[in-house]
């Protein structure tokens, strides 16, 4: 399912609104985990769940929260390169295993995987 209804996008984030995005998120990673739907359309809700509760109220550099915005920001930057390179297949299943890895480093509360700092997919 994916939501892009910035209408309800809030503005003044309260801890409620942060923790209900982070469990909104931790569902999606959880699909994402399981192999339940398709792996950019998940990833691309955990980044709207994020918009929509609040994960990017707040300047950039001191988000209201934290850790909302982190997590969906990590997967809008994943959804954003692999639209770039959905037509290659190597790339394409590189960074939806990326993606994976994100989720599950996600769910059990580790650090992004190294290769998130440049993620950039192997050639086609």
């Amino acid at each position: 399912m994916l939501v892009e209804d910035p209408d309800r996008a809030v503005d003044n984030p309260t801890p409620d609104d942060c923790e209900r995005g982070l469990a909104e998120a931790r569902q999606l990673a959880e699909k994402i985990v399981r192999g339940e739907g398709e792996p950019m359309q998940l990833a691309n809700a955990i980044y709207w769940a994020g918009w929509n509760n609040g994960g990017f109220a707040g300047p950039s550099d001191d988000p209201t929260c934290p850790e909302l915005n982190d997590v969906a920001a990590t997967f809008v930057q994943l959804v954003d390169i692999l639209e770039i390179y959905q037509d290659k297949v190597k790339a394409k299943s590189w960074l939806v295993a990326q993606i994976r890895e994100a989720a599950e480093a996600y769910l059990e509360g580790k650090p992004w995987p190294e290769s998130l700092t440049a993620p950039y997919p192997p050639e086609a």
